[in-house]
């Protein structure tokens, strides 16, 4: 088996598998915040029927995989044929997870408490910290340019996409944290204890951040001017590691309502379940 092949079964079992991915690491997120709070989360319906589609399909992309000569216009067609199947099915089980999971974050509140102290992000993690997606992100995207000039290879989409895809991701994250620290609180909840599950969800977002940030652009950069017309190791292991990576970072990034409390007055929720 060539490493071109390799390539080719790896993008196919990506492709194949990132809806289940996506909605299992949704599914997680759910899962986890409903523990916490004591709440019920029957297990979505939808999901599991995903896992058995994708179970199914796997196989038989690797299998096309294996047998299509690379680089294969057919393999490519499988691989679109198969994400846009199985998407279908990922997007039933993400609307059923948001629904099992509304109970756990709905609180109802006649009240809600405000702070005469803003609250900034700075409060909640160090400065040092906060910077290091910024500066690798910015030395990415500054030896990106450098190295751009001396590149002699023609094959710069992936490494390219990879490094670029860092500012996408710290702007995301970023919007996460500062929506995280401007939620409401209620009257009825202990802020101290509020503020501390506050201070480690941010903290956890930021650790995921950086190393997305940083990983990203790692591979970007390992990648770029690498020989694409005989992939070794490297590549295939780059490339199936930045996908693994970006699809990762996007799940976490979809997953971020399902851990959020809204808090909604007896009235309207009693209106609302009329």
């Amino acid at each position: 088996m060539t490493a071109q092949q390799v390539l080719q079964i790896a993008v196919a079992c990506i492709a194949t598998a990132t809806p289940w991915l996506v909605a299992r690491i949704a599914l997680s997120v759910a899962s986890r915040h409903a523990m916490s709070v004591g709440a019920a989360f029957p297990p979505p319906r939808a999901m599991h029927i995903l896992t058995r589609a994708t179970l199914v399909a796997l196989p038989l992309a690797a299998t096309a995989g294996w047998f299509l000569t690379p680089p294969s216009l057919l393999m490519g067609a499988v691989d679109v044929a198969a994400f846009f199947v199985l998407s279908i099915l990922g997007l039933r089980a993400l609307s059923e997870i948001d629904s099992a999971s509304r109970p756990a974050r709905d609180v109802q509140a006649s009240e809600r408490a405000a702070s005469l102290r803003p609250r900034r992000l700075r409060d909640y993690v160090p400065l040092a910290w906060h910077a290091v997606p910024f500066v690798a992100c910015v030395s990415g995207l500054a030896l990106l340019a450098w190295r751009l000039e001396s590149v002699s290879s023609s094959r710069l989409f992936v490494p390219v996409s990879f490094i670029l895809a860092a500012p996408v991701f710290l702007w995301l994250y970023e919007v996460w944290m500062r929506s995280e620290i401007s939620g409401a609180g209620s009257v009825d909840v202990d802020h101290r204890h509020a503020d501390q599950r506050r201070r480690q969800r941010i903290r956890q977002i930021l650790v995921v951040e950086t190393i997305l940030i940083v990983g990203l652009v790692g591979i970007g950069h390992a990648l770029l001017g690498l020989d694409w017309k005989a992939p070794g190791i490297r590549v295939v292991l780059g490339t199936t590691g930045g996908a693994l990576l970006a699809i990762t970072g996007c799940a976490f990034a979809l997953s971020s309502e399902l851990n959020r409390r809204r808090y909604r007055d007896a009235g309207s929720a009693s209106q609302a379940s009329r």
